[in-house]
Order: C-alpha cells, then structure tokens, then sequence
C-alpha cells in the first residue's frame, strides 16, 4: 500500500496561510483573542503534536482511552501536519530511520526553506514506507481520517466560520498557523548543530534548544529524543523541562 500525497501545500499549507492575512486586515486582536488562539494552540500543538502525534502515536510512550486516541488524530490534523499515518510513516521511516541523511527531507542540510516548509514537494509515493505505520492500518477511525483528511480539515473550520467568521479568523486560524510553525521550528533548529547542545552524540545532527525546548512542550529537547526516542520525558537535566510530558500526558493518560 502507498500513501495518497494530497498536495498538501497548494490545498491547505497556502490557502490556510491566505486566510491568516486577510485575519491582519479584518481582526482587531484583543485580549480575548490571544486567550482564545492559546487555547487552541495547546489543543493543537500540544496535545495534538507533541503529545498525539510524537508522545503516543509515533513512539507509543504511553496509553491512553479510545475517545482520547481519536481526539489527538483530529487535533493534530489541525495543525496542517497531515493525518497521522502519514506524519507517522514518515517520522518512524524516515526521520529517525535515516536522521539528516539525504532520505530526511526536512534536514536542514537540505536547505533551510525546505527544512522549514518547502519539504512536502519533494515527497513522492516511494518515499514513506506504509508498513512503518502498520500499527495504525487496522484502526478504522485512523485510516478515514487519513482518506478525507482535507474534508476535515475545511470541514472544521467552515463549522467553526458558520458559527462565528471572527472566531474563525481572529483565533482558530492564528493558532493553527502558529501550531504548523512551532513544528516547523522543531524540524529546522532541532538539527543544526551549532544552534543547540548535544548531551549524546547521537549520529546526526540533533540538539538541544532551550527556547524550543521551553516553549514548544519540551521539543526542543531534540537530541535527547533523538538518543532515547520511546522515552516519553524527553528532558534528562533538571532543569530540561518537558511541559507535554509532566502536564499534558499526565491529564489523559489511562489509570
């Protein structure tokens, strides 16, 4: 089986970006307004990413209840990350399978623009091994959402737009855009050695950055990720805090 590429720039990366500056124009960003984009970031970028699609889906560090597992694919979606078989593929078949080696199409020695936001062109049909996501082949909520992955995308933010357009704008799309960026971040300056630390020499090009590492729910603790990929406390100093994993996975992990 081969995963269906869904030009994912031209049908969401872009079209989501065009809606965040006509938001630049029509919104008046108030207080409410960054309480209501912080609440959808830490749905979308933390549970959805650093805990859904990192923490549980990729490397399986804990469990966690069915209606949960549902609700991180969704929140995930939202951060223009794709489905999570696809992120998942990847990350398990590529990334840590072939870490800033010309298969890794997010390395930045690939270049910076393309590690940032330009590596989804360069992905081919070839290019992810289905069978790294076998685990996920035989959830059925996983696989729909993988088949319509736009019409839920569009779908959620239309029913949030009929609702109410200025929250659609003024706060569901910023935090979806500053969700898509922090990943984005991660994949840049979690490997370019020179930027962060190292606590393992690990055989690529992973760091540790303390500002990611803080504010991007323990991400940015890269290196040690990189050393210990299962490990679902990616900090190994004291001081290296790992928000999604001491706040976040606590919350909704089973008993």
């Amino acid at each position: 089986m081969q995963l269906k590429l869904n030009k994912h720039l031209l049908k969401v990366t872009i079209p989501t970006h065009l809606l965040f500056l006509l938001s630049l124009f029509v919104i008046d960003y108030t207080l409410t307004n960054a309480l209501g984009i912080a609440f959808f970031y830490v749905l979308f970028a933390g549970f959805g990413i650093a805990v859904g699609y990192h923490k549980y889906f990729s490397h399986r560090s804990f469990e966690t209840y069915p209606i949960i597992e549902k609700m991180l694919a969704i929140f995930g979606l939202m951060s223009m990350a794709g489905s999570v078989l696809f992120w998942v593929c990847y990350h398990r078949g590529v990334h840590h399978r072939h870490a800033d080696k010309p298969q890794d199409l997010h390395s930045p020695r690939r270049g910076y623009l393309k590690s940032f936001l330009l590596w989804h062109n360069d992905i081919q049909a070839d290019t992810i091994n289905v069978a790294s996501g076998r685990d996920l082949l035989k959830k059925p909520f996983i696989m729909w959402v993988h088949h319509n992955q736009n019409k839920v995308y569009w779908g959620i933010i239309a029913f949030v737009a009929l609702i109410s357009w200025q929250v659609c704008l003024g706060i569901l799309i910023p935090a979806i855009v500053l969700s898509h960026h922090q990943d984005n971040l991660i994949n840049l300056f979690g490997h370019i050695r020179g930027v962060g630390y190292r606590n393992f020499d690990t055989d690529d090009d992973s760091v540790n950055e303390a500002v990611m590492g803080y504010l991007f729910w323990g991400q940015g603790w890269h290196n040690n990720h990189h050393a210990n990929p299962s490990k679902l406390d990616y900090g190994e100093k004291w001081w290296e805090f790992d928000s999604a994993a001491k706040i976040l996975v606590p919350l909704i992990r089973k008993r």
